[in-house]
């Protein structure tokens, strides 16, 4: 075997190596981006699975267009309030509608369990947005755990 043979095997072989070594670093970091993303996957599995709210109240005086919607965190996971959604009738309705956002009569992001949020719409917010008294209120969590309740009037 000439000089010419063993120099053309020893770049292959170091172009090997270094193709080896680029493929296992990109593998490993692939790897480890996949393990990060399942172990964000369960844990958000095991907030869902925690989360448990609770329409209490949900409520419709047509004589002053107060909608007035009370839920209970029943479940085990601390919750946002600026994460929570409403939707009346199927209609979006932002957390800003609401004149009255408090956690157990407090102004509060957390909503810990065991806790109350009370929405009062006083500006009839909710009359502008379905021409109609509301027959049902869905509020959900920022996990995406929703609770259902009929309107009842008042």
């Amino acid at each position: 075997m000439g000089f010419s043979a063993s120099g053309a095997a020893l770049v292959v072989f170091a172009a090997l190596f270094v193709a080896l070594g680029t493929m296992y670093t990109t593998t490993a970091t692939s790897l480890g981006r996949l393990e990060e993303a399942e172990a964000a996957q369960v844990e958000h599995a095991v907030t869902i699975q925690d989360t448990q709210v609770e329409v209490t109240e949900a409520t419709w005086d047509g004589g002053a267009g107060t909608l007035t919607v009370r839920v209970n965190n029943t479940g085990e996971t601390t919750l946002s309030t600026e994460e929570t959604s409403v939707l009346v009738d199927g209609q979006y309705l932002p957390l800003s509608a609401f004149e009255t956002v408090t956690v157990d009569g407090h102004d509060s992001r957390r909503w810990g369990p065991g806790a109350s949020l009370l929405l009062e719409d006083t500006d009839d917010s909710v009359g502008a947005v379905t021409d109609t008294p509301p027959v049902r209120v869905k509020v959900v969590t920022g996990p995406g755990v929703a609770a259902v309740e009929e309107v009842r009037s008042v």
